[in-house]
């Protein structure tokens, strides 16, 4: 079988990271951005681009070099317009990163994609799993894991893409509303689809 590579997405709370779990558990090779991200950082090159961007310099000790991310991610929070930078240089570097990385495997393989129609990476992948979930079990959701408020975690998801009325023609979805079986049922079912619809 050649290389078939599926996009798992959907909203902040949604279930992409069980259902990403419930994949890897199925035997499957998953890619995470946040580590292909981290791998990246140990990269000069792509520090040095990040460091340009954000004005955060290197902090280098002979030959190593390390970039304060917490000090990224002050810069990033009162500047929108440095955010709006350093995504455009990071976000498609993780994509070109993990496209490569999954082509050299055979078979099926899968990566957690948060922002994937957000920055339309969507035609960069054979096939698109979308996670759905109903707004309060999101928020639910969200609140459990995190400290913040519901008011927060209703801004978040205002800022993102509008899953509840977006078109998701042409891509598989996956609705999350009951429980962990019928999730594992429904993404095995996902797999199947999409195999048959790709080989």
């Amino acid at each position: 079988m050649a290389s078939i590579k599926v996009a798992v997405t959907g909203g902040i709370g949604s279930g992409k990271s069980t259902v990403c779990k419930i994949i890897a558990e199925m035997g499957y090779q998953v890619f995470s951005c946040d580590e292909v991200y981290s791998r990246l950082l140990e990269r000069r090159e792509f520090c040095e681009k990040i460091s340009e961007i954000t004005e955060v310099p290197l902090i280098c000790n002979g030959d190593k070099f390390c970039l304060d991310r917490h000090a990224v991610s002050e810069v990033v929070f009162f500047d929108p317009k440095v955010k709006a930078d350093l995504e455009h240089f990071t976000h498609p570097a993780i994509m070109t990163e993990i496209v490569s990385e999954m082509e050299k495997i055979r078979g099926v393989s899968f990566a957690e994609v948060p922002l994937l129609f957000e920055n339309e990476f969507q035609n960069m992948f054979d096939a698109v799993i979308v996670v759905l979930r109903e707004m309060d079990e999101r928020i639910a959701s969200v609140i459990e894991r995190s400290n913040l408020t519901e008011q927060e975690v209703v801004s978040r998801i205002k800022n993102q893409l509008d899953y509840e009325n977006f078109d998701f023609s042409g891509h598989t979805l996956i609705y999350n509303e009951s429980n962990l079986i019928d999730l594992k049922v429904k993404v095995r079912n996902a797999i199947d689809e999409i195999i048959r619809k790709k080989t």
